[in-house]
């Protein structure tokens, strides 16, 4: 799928759908391991979050592609919360015009990502706890993972990332952020390196049929990028 041509019925992606991927977007400074350059994958994520008094689940499954040469990522979004039908969408961050495009409905709206170049590490950065290891798998088809903890205060993530290659995956977040709390855990998988033509076209900037998107106010589409690139609240 291309950007262009990626059509959805799903409300803007907010904090309630997806807070995920703190390991991928941490900021460098001095860091314990990074995430490949460029690569390619998918997640699936659980979360659990408490709206007037009631919990609400909701599930996840995001394609995506990380190109930290150009400090862009590319993610296709497909949401279920609660008993709802499942929604489709498509978000681009760009670190370098600091901008964030939505494709819903065939429509294209962006804001300002409130993110720079600085930002984009896609490392664990240095105040991170180291927790124990963990091997996934059997025999020669099993991985070394090493596990560690983040910790925002209003937000803490446990972080499980390849020993050595720092490929991630798995995360675990829980906190509140703007007075909800939640729980998230996500997984990753069909990790691939490195990026194809196409997937460089499909993380276009700005994406195919947004070139004229208008730009609309940040809180109106505020979430993902909530906790990208931060060392602390």
């Amino acid at each position: 799928s291309t950007w262009g041509s990626f059509h959805s019925s799903a409300p803007v992606i907010n904090m309630y759908t997806v807070v995920a991927l703190v390991s991928c977007f941490a900021v460098t400074f001095a860091a314990k391991c990074c995430v490949p350059t460029q690569w390619t994958g998918q997640t699936g994520s659980v979360t659990g979050f408490v709206r007037d008094g009631k919990i609400v689940k909701t599930t996840s499954v995001t394609q995506m592609a990380y190109d930290g040469v150009n400090y862009k990522i590319g993610q296709l979004y497909r949401v279920n919360i609660g008993d709802k039908e499942a929604q489709d969408y498509a978000v681009l961050l760009d670190y370098k015009a600091n901008l964030k495009y939505i494709i819903r409905d065939g429509k294209c709206i962006k804001t300002v990502l409130g993110r720079t170049v600085a930002d984009f590490g896609g490392c664990i950065p240095d105040n991170a706890t180291i927790g124990t290891g963990d091997k996934l798998g059997f025999g020669s088809n099993g991985m070394n993972v090493d596990s560690y903890k983040l910790d925002y205060g209003a937000v803490v993530a446990y972080i499980g990332v390849t020993s050595g290659s720092c490929v991630p995956v798995m995360e675990t977040i829980r906190g509140s952020l703007e007075e909800t709390p939640f729980l998230q855990n996500t997984h990753y998988f069909n990790i691939t390196a490195g990026l194809t033509a196409e997937n460089m076209q499909s993380i276009r900037s700005p994406p195919m049929g947004c070139e004229n998107a208008p730009l609309v106010s940040a809180h109106y589409t505020s979430g993902s990028q909530t906790i990208i690139g931060r060392r602390s609240f």
